[in-house]
């Protein structure tokens, strides 16, 4: 091989460092558009990942007026307060086992108000807050001794499955309330009663209610395990308070 075949004029020589240049960055660009998908991919499986670790969760639906605050007439006299160990919310929080939502047949201006109230003491948030803009009137079939002003649709807002004959799609969903009549009869099974609040401050019901949800089976169907729990709850309010009528219990 000659010299001047080894030693290529410099305008060849640019030429050729301009191909590798443009080639490197090729590889470069190639490179960063991996990365790029690679990344979209991994964002798109953590999302993935979170959305169902939160479908496994058990949606925990409390009521305010009765159950977490007041009851309705209290509050409209004398303003509301919230029940004894609503703070402990927070440990149903820290769990990770739950997602805590609160529903009220009230406008939505009392509702933000309870909300603030129950959050800020309980140093929580909660994942979904309903006011009664989404509750519906009864349906007609409801007897009419038991017929209200409004009952709330479970199905409409948490179902998370598609509804069967045999399986409305709600096994991991409580609606926690001191009123039997708020559900709809073909959503009983999701109802977890519990004694409504009349502003005694020595009132533990929610301290049970909390520590006997924690003992949970996640991984199950909730809804047979609800009526354990509610027979707990009111076997300790029967006990404290043995002369209460008991108006707002299952008819």
């Amino acid at each position: 091989m000659s010299l001047s075949e080894t030693v290529k004029p410099v305008s060849e020589n640019v030429q050729d460092q301009d191909k590798t240049s443009k080639r490197k960055l090729v590889v470069v660009k190639r490179q960063e558009n991996l990365n790029t998908h690679a990344n979209i991919l991994l964002s798109m499986s953590e999302s993935k990942m979170q959305y169902t670790q939160t479908n496994n969760r058990i949606t925990l639906v409390f009521d305010c007026n009765g159950t977490l605050t007041s009851l309705s007439e209290v509050r409209i006299k004398s303003g509301f307060r919230l029940r004894p160990f609503a703070e402990y919310l927070y440990y149903l929080k820290k769990s990770e086992k739950f997602s805590l939502c609160v529903w009220t047949c009230a406008q939505k201006q009392y509702l933000e108000e309870m909300q603030r109230a129950i959050e800020d003491k309980s140093q929580i948030s909660f994942d979904r807050a309903l006011d009664r803009e989404h509750c519906i009137l009864p349906p007609s079939h409801v007897p009419k001794k038991r017929k209200i002003g409004s009952v709330k649709p479970l199905r409409k807002y948490f179902g998370n499955k598609q509804e069967t004959e045999h399986d409305s799609g709600l096994d991991n969903v409580i609606l926690i309330d001191d009123n039997s009549d708020k559900v709809l009869p073909e959503e009983a099974d999701n109802l977890l009663l519990i004694p409504s609040w009349k502003e005694d401050q020595k009132d533990k019901v929610l301290y049970v209610l909390i520590d006997q949800l924690l003992r949970l089976d996640v991984k199950r169907d909730v809804r047979p395990q609800i009526k354990d729990i509610e027979k707990e709850v009111w076997k300790y309010y029967n006990r404290e308070y043995p002369n209460d009528l008991q108006s707002n219990s299952r008819t």
